[in-house]
């Protein structure tokens, strides 16, 4: 058993968590149970990259604050968490290999294949989104964040630019 620090309602709280047996856990869903001080189990499962609360009642905003904590401790390759029109967004981004670029980049939300970012001698920078999200709340802004934090090499599983 381990322990989850939250902070929730102004207040530091210590939340004892397993995980399923890991011989039984697979990348594509784990589970994760959650023990309340009364006895209470809760069991929050991660599938296919969607976090929810699946079993036990929680108040929405406890629950967000547990999911988060997990899915920052546990994620790996996430660029963001934000929420848009109340839901939960997983911005991730990854290496593309055997493109024919020798800078590729994929970038998911949740599970929705974005679109890529490629860097090509010569030519620079190019994106191409493939999705447009509700509101368009991700677009070429945050494309131009995002290629600052490559030049910059503030992501540290991306192949680097090299220029």
């Amino acid at each position: 058993m381990e322990l989850l620090d939250i902070v929730y309602q102004g207040k530091e709280l210590s939340i004892k968590y397993e995980i399923e047996d890991q011989s039984e856990c697979r990348k594509i869903t784990c589970d994760y149970y959650i023990y309340a001080k009364n006895g209470h189990k809760y069991t929050i499962r991660q599938s296919y990259g969607k976090w929810e609360l699946l079993d036990g009642v929680l108040k929405e905003d406890l629950a967000n604050i547990i999911i988060d904590t997990l899915i920052y401790k546990y994620e790996s390759k996430i660029l963001a968490l934000c929420y848009y029109d109340g839901k939960r967004q997983l911005i991730r981004i990854s290496n593309l290999e055997y493109t024919g670029q020798d800078f590729a980049y994929s970038l998911m939300v949740n599970n929705i294949d974005l679109g890529d970012i490629t860097y090509k001698v010569g030519t620079g920078w190019e994106y191409n989104l493939r999705v447009k999200l509700n509101a368009q709340w991700f677009g070429t802004p945050e494309i131009d964040i995002i290629i600052e934090m490559i030049e910059n090499g503030d992501i540290p599983w991306l192949k680097g630019v090299l220029k």
